[in-house]
């Protein structure tokens, strides 16, 4: 992956960012008229619940020397058109010891939806700094920030597309302007939601949170202590039905999760790294690979990275 550490401005840390995915040799896609029109149509939604990233936006479209209608619906359409195979958890106390909270997750894509893989440190001016993941520029798949608030998620097929908030948009603006799982839901409450997505989170106190949240549906649940596990499927009733094998996946991880008796990172990864479940996937039947795993410690501020397949990959370790 490719790492980043960006501050300053907004536009200042997407100029930077531009000028370093352009000297790796990163290209813009370009863009069709029906994402063209779908980001126009959301980015008075982008500007009512996050507007400094329109900012950085338009400093990547000038590092990156690119078409600006290109870049705008790259960062706002990518993440609502493409489906994720992901599973994440949150665990609290009464699982992971010294009553604190881990958020983990396996990021599993499609090898042909190959972006530019990036580890990005950012501190906005202004607003609270962050250790992210994400294929996308602007956007973040999974993090954590200054405050131990940690985010993940993993996307809900077979439901309604709508303008508004990508998932990966609204995952940066509650890393960068959220401080515990209490306003991470409350601002996931107030946006319009693009497409059918479960936001997992979790922080320094010990509280963790699945949000599911779409164009039609919206449902949150908080716990002071346990676990809770997304797939590829709303849990709630009234939900939508998601992937074939979600409740499968989402069975298999939870006793493996359950099957710890305090839940390290170790232990943590150990899950993430099955196959009988098709949590680590290697492309061969799902047609998805894992692209990489992370483990949030909240309590802790550390981040531990598998730049790939958790079963074969060495780790690295990150503060926040």
């Amino acid at each position: 992956m490719h790492g980043m550490r960006l501050s300053g401005s907004y536009f200042d840390i997407g100029f930077s960012c531009g000028k370093e995915l352009r000297a790796a040799g990163f290209v813009v896609p370009h863009a069709n008229s029906v994402d063209v029109r779908f980001a126009k149509d959301s980015m008075n939604e982008v500007r009512r619940v996050f507007p400094e990233v329109m900012e950085e936006i338009d400093g990547l479209g000038l590092g990156l020397k690119a078409n600006y209608k290109d870049v705008m619906a790259m960062v706002l359409t990518n993440h609502v058109i493409h489906d994720d195979h992901s599973v994440a958890f949150a665990a609290g106390p009464g699982i992971v010891p010294g009553r604190k909270a881990v958020l983990a997750r396996n990021y599993n894509r499609q090898p042909r939806r190959v972006g530019h893989d990036m580890s990005i440190k950012t501190s906005p001016k202004g607003a609270l700094s962050s250790f992210a993941n994400t294929d996308t520029p602007v956007v973040r798949q999974d993090g954590m920030n200054s405050e131990g608030l940690a985010i993940a998620g993993s996307c809900v097929p077979r439901g309604g597309v709508g303008v508004g908030m990508s998932p990966t948009l609204m995952m940066r603006a509650v890393l960068d302007t959220c401080k515990d799982v209490r306003s991470a839901m409350q601002l996931l409450s107030q946006a319009k939601h693009a497409r059918d997505f479960n936001f997992v989170i979790a922080d320094k106190s010990g509280t963790i949170a699945i949000v599911e949240a779409g164009p039609k549906h919206f449902d949150s649940r908080s716990f002071a202590k346990g676990l809770v596990v997304a797939t590829n499927h709303f849990q709630s009733v009234g939900g939508q039905k998601g992937a074939d094998d979600a409740i499968s996946r989402h069975n298999r991880l939870k006793s493996l999760i359950n099957g710890s008796k305090s839940l390290s990172v170790d232990a943590a990864i150990s899950a993430l790294s099955d196959h009988k479940g098709t949590i680590c996937e290697h492309g061969s039947e799902s047609g998805f690979s894992t692209a990489w795993t992370s483990v949030f410690s909240t309590g802790r501020g550390k981040v531990v990275h598998l730049d790939g397949n958790p079963c074969t990959v060495e780790r690295k370790e990150y503060e926040v």
